[in-house]
């Protein structure tokens, strides 16, 4: 990630960077043991997420909250595909990480 000069804010060049970014600070997070309350987020004015498919067994809930919690935003777009309710008619799958 760079940063455009006078901004504080990094510019993300793609969701993906931003995916392996967000599971990169998780995985140092966990094996060096820090406490979330010392670990600081990440800011972003924006942050769009979609194809959670909360419900389905290949949803990766934990991901998303380890990723929820190293990033802040002013505004949250969740833009499509969070729920899987097609999934959820056939049976139901919602453990506590959903």
């Amino acid at each position: 990630m760079e940063r455009p000069k006078g901004s504080q804010r990094p510019v993300i060049r793609s969701a993906s960077a931003l995916v392996e970014r967000a599971l990169a600070v998780s995985a140092n997070d966990e094996a060096a043991n820090v406490d979330d309350e010392v670990a600081r987020p990440v800011h972003y004015p924006a942050i769009f997420l979609s194809d959670i498919h909360l419900g389905t067994r290949d949803c990766q809930a934990e991901q998303l909250v380890a990723f929820l919690k190293q990033h802040r935003c002013d505004e949250l777009y969740l833009v499509g595909d969070i729920i899987d309710g097609w999934q959820l008619k056939a049976r139901i799958y919602w453990p506590q990480s959903h």
